[in-house]
């Protein structure tokens, strides 16, 4: 009875860290995907912010 026990608790253990680790890994995936994504955000975004400078200079050129 004592074995059934002392053997039970360890594999109780092994299972709720399994369950972490399953739960941390999805974590992992989600802000994986939410840097990508403002990793492009921000490309665009750079782009957009030097084709505004682009146009401001334009502007200035033809008010003289």
């Amino acid at each position: 009875l004592y074995c059934n026990r002392a053997l039970n608790l360890p594999h109780t253990q092994v299972e709720g860290l399994q369950e972490q680790l399953e739960s941390t890994q999805g974590e992992l995936s989600e802000l994986q995907a939410a840097a990508d994504l403002a990793g492009k955000r921000l490309a665009r975004a750079s782009k957009l912010i030097a084709a505004l400078g682009d146009e401001a200079v334009r502007w200035k050129v033809r008010r003289g």
